[in-house]
């Protein structure tokens, strides 16, 4: 009778924490979703409320993001720029090179997606914050 001695090991698995809780409410309902950036958020934002967005960046520089994407929804971009987050970069035959500019941080990229849903003419709120 062979006897193997066998020791059991146990991994540990550390748990992934997202850097980021968000709540998205819109007509319907209030959604909690988590995330590990910012960037990652704006990102999902964009490509619901536009999934034809083209060449989309988004790119932290200092202590801003600078968002750039290609649009072809024709709105009314004047909150926008009312709230110095930018807007039209350039308007072509077949659409807008769209460049937005703000604060990383939470609350202001909050803003950020409370003033692009009104471009989408949506009234969709927006709340981040750090998943402490």
């Amino acid at each position: 009778m062979l006897n193997f001695n066998m020791k059991k090991t146990t991994r540990r698995m550390k748990m992934s924490k997202a850097k980021y809780v968000w709540a998205w409410t819109d007509e319907d309902d209030t959604y909690i979703n988590k995330k590990d950036s910012l960037e990652e958020i704006i990102e999902e934002i964009i490509e619901h409320y536009e999934p034809e967005a083209k060449r989309l960046t988004i790119e932290k520089k200092d202590s801003k993001f600078v968002v750039h994407y290609f649009s072809e929804y024709v709105s009314d971009w004047d909150e926008m720029e009312d709230m110095d987050f930018g807007g039209i970069e350039e308007e072509q035959e077949d659409g807008f090179k769209i460049h937005c500019e703000f604060e990383a941080t939470p609350w202001t990229t909050a803003h950020f997606l409370d003033a692009l849903a009104r471009v989408y003419e949506r009234e969709d709120k927006f709340d981040i914050s750090e998943n402490n």
